[in-house]
């Protein structure tokens, strides 16, 4: 009995190495929790829980491989480069969540960069990883008011279609905006299988110069759409009801 109460004990005993690992881990924690937090706010498919498991699932992992390496005296990164390319099917599923609109590209990148940080965290490379994650902040938030100011003009609108239940109608949909080109934000899709009709909301740049009334009248030309709803920051909400 002894024996097995001493080495319950040796197994759950804390050492400095073992705090450590602990601290890395937290710090992987912070790291992939406010690059997460911020893709959160713009409602996007991976936002802080997912970013914040990769960041210490990732920090796990390298410290696994350098302890196995150093153990049996093997490469101490062959674990840890599979997390490189593993990274990329968390990553392909963030493009497909917004297949029609080819949306997530950035949270793909946040993903895989923020797997690097949390392996550089589990290397040790902790300033390194702290100035990583600043310089994704950066890009995030600040770069992008540069480049909305920069590259694009306009007020963000969110357009409300109801339609019979297509998902060809999508497709069909982005295209339209995209001639008129409408910058779309995000995508969101409810459907209503009893009835068979479903909603599309998407957050949509318009260009300064643009023709609402025409944008509506092609809308509505759709095969498939019933209602039209525009919210407008700048001007009264415009809505559109077709007849069934």
């Amino acid at each position: 009995m002894g024996d097995l109460v001493d080495s319950l004990y040796s197994i759950f005993i804390i050492d400095s190495k073992q705090i450590t690992i602990i601290l890395k881990l937290f710090l992987a924690l912070l790291c992939g929790g406010i690059i997460g937090y911020e893709r959160g706010r713009h409602s996007q498919p991976a936002g802080l829980r997912t970013h914040i498991i990769i960041a210490v699932g990732s920090c796990l992992i390298m410290v696994l491989s350098i302890h196995l390496g150093d153990l049996y005296n093997g490469d101490r990164t062959r674990i840890a480069a599979q997390v490189v390319s593993g990274i990329g099917f968390l990553g392909g599923a963030a493009i497909i969540r917004f297949k029609f609109a080819v949306k997530g590209v950035t949270t793909v990148a946040t993903i895989w960069t923020t797997a690097g940080i949390g392996l550089s965290i589990g290397g040790g490379l902790y300033l390194v990883s702290l100035v990583a994650s600043g310089i994704v902040m950066f890009t995030l938030m600040a770069l992008n008011v540069w480049e909305r100011k920069v590259f694009k003009k306009g007020s963000i609108n969110k357009l409300v279609l109801e339609a019979n239940r297509d998902l060809d109608l999508i497709a069909e949909v982005f295209k339209l905006l995209d001639n008129y080109n409408i910058v779309i934000r995000n995508l969101g899709l409810t459907e209503d299988i009893v009835q068979n009709l479903m909603e599309i909301n998407v957050t949509v740049i318009l260009p300064d110069q643009i023709s609402v009334k025409s944008l509506f009248y092609d809308l509505s030309n759709l095969k498939g759409v019933l209602k039209i709803h525009l919210d407008q920051k700048d001007m009264a909400s415009i809505k559109s009801r077709l007849p069934y």
